[in-house]
């Protein structure tokens, strides 16, 4: 089940979230690891993080957060962010939003999908 956090973003400027996410059992999700026979790294994970006006609202007005997973140093680490052209164009108000994980199951071959966070996403007008 997702965790539930609301979070509040100033109308035209940069938002970055990091997210430090573990498995059920307390160990750490880890994001990117080193491929012990090719030496590569390898990121089994994407991100995907949407905000729309209301969950009802039409799929093609989502607003989508960049996603990236940060370096080995952290690999449990999610960082979901807006740019401040983003924020700006947004209206001021309450939106909600949500952000997946998706992965392979090796053993399926089947994609797997586990929602991590949602909740509302207030935008607070600004005057400049």
């Amino acid at each position: 089940m997702a965790q539930s956090e609301d979070i509040m973003v100033d109308q035209g400027t940069d938002v970055q979230i990091r997210l430090e996410c573990f498995n059920t059992d307390g160990s750490i999700k880890q994001f990117k690891r080193i491929d012990p026979n090719t030496g590569a790294t390898i990121t089994p994970f994407t991100a995907t993080g949407k905000i729309k006006k209301s969950y009802t609202a039409d799929s093609s007005t989502a607003i989508s957060f960049d996603t990236s997973f940060l370096d080995l140093g952290t690999p449990n680490v999610l960082q979901v962010s807006l740019t401040n052209t983003v924020t700006e164009a947004m209206n001021a108000g309450r939106y909600v939003y949500d952000i997946e994980l998706s992965s392979l199951d090796s053993a399926t071959s089947t994609t797997v999908v586990e929602r991590i966070l949602q909740g509302n996403l207030t935008v607070n007008p600004s005057v400049t």
